[in-house]
């Protein structure tokens, strides 16, 4: 039957070729070569047209059903299969150095505190004290001028060096021997002083050079007496004529330790040079007064003709180079510092 009167069918299956499935039936098998036209596939009928010969059947491309089109199957993603780089060649490693030993220290224990060394006052007698206040220094209301109420003495630092200047003869050699054997001796035991004494013999008074290098005490022996006078311009005209010697010092202003000293002792008897040595070299120590009532001391300005230190001597040179006892110190100072029995 025509497939227009038909009873509804069952949707065709899919072929490969369209139209109408009754009539695709009736058509004949395409003989060698050949291939039967049938109708249009617009509907069932239609002219018919002539047999065109064919080399080989050329299947139609059947027309799809309308059906649902099937999901996507996924596709499968490759699997990546990750490959580990390839490490590069590390160089062997360097041999570890073994460390060092580290020197062990051991905790210096803390230095005990030092007992403070008590230091003794110097000690004088009340007589001792009389002296020392008459020789060492001069207050304002006994007639002293500023600064000679202060102790003046020399520094361990900067110690006497002296040089003699004396004429070639016996007698001057023997007053040299005087001064280096016993005077400098002895002072040097009471005072602490490094004392150094070098000699120079001259044939004149006008080969000698005042202030060489390194001497800071220039002492002058057995030359006549106006020879003074060059030497200590600040005398009168007729002193030089009357005294036996004179010396002088001179002070740091601001600590009043005593820097450089002269002293000249002229052409006098040899019973009474020794005296006049031993005289100058003490006022020469800081010690710059005469007393006025020991008579029996080395710095008694009348007529003497003593060659030792009195035991008042001794005494007083002792206090003045105590270690407690400070150039600059006023006599109150001294009364806190010294021992006074």
């Amino acid at each position: 039957p025509c497939c227009r009167s038909a009873a509804p069918a069952a949707p065709p299956s899919p072929s490969r070729r369209g139209g109408c499935p009754a009539r695709r039936a009736r058509a004949p098998t395409v003989a060698r070569g050949w291939r039967r036209w049938h109708p249009a596939r617009s509907g069932c009928g239609g002219e018919k047209t002539a047999l065109v010969p064919v080399t080989q059947p050329v299947p139609s491309s059947p027309k799809p059903a309308a059906t649902a089109e099937p999901s996507p199957t996924p596709t499968a993603k490759p699997t990546v299969t990750s490959v580990p780089p390839t490490p590069n060649p590390s160089p062997p490693p360097s041999p570890t150095p073994s460390p060092t030993p580290q020197p062990t220290y051991t905790p210096t224990p803390p230095l005990p505190t030092p007992t403070p060394i008590s230091i003794a006052k110097p000690v004088l007698t009340q007589a001792g004290w009389s002296l020392f206040q008459e020789v060492a220094v001069k207050s304002k209301d006994k007639g002293g001028y500023p600064g000679q109420d202060l102790i003046t003495k020399w520094s361990y630092e900067n110690p006497p060096v002296i040089l003699v200047y004396a004429t070639e003869t016996e007698e001057n050699k023997e007053t040299i021997s005087y001064l280096q054997n016993s005077v400098v001796k002895e002072a040097r035991e009471l005072t602490g002083l490094d004392i150094i004494l070098n000699v120079e013999f001259v044939k004149s008074f006008d080969e000698t050079n005042r202030y060489p290098d390194n001497v800071n005490y220039p002492f002058y022996i057995g030359f006549s007496r106006l020879t003074l006078s060059k030497l200590f311009p600040s005398l009168s005209e007729d002193e030089p004529a009357l005294i036996k010697g004179s010396s002088q010092f001179g002070l740091d202003p601001y600590t009043s330790e005593i820097k450089w000293a002269i002293a000249a002792v002229s052409l006098i008897p040899p019973t009474q040079i020794k005296h006049a040595i031993l005289h100058e070299f003490t006022h020469n120590l800081g010690l710059e007064f005469h007393p006025i009532t020991y008579t029996d001391s080395v710095l008694y300005g009348g007529f003497s003709t003593v060659t030792e230190f009195s035991a008042l001597d001794e005494m007083i040179i002792r206090a003045l180079y105590h270690p407690l006892v400070k150039a600059r110190m006023t006599v109150d100072d001294l009364e806190r510092v010294i021992d006074i029995r």
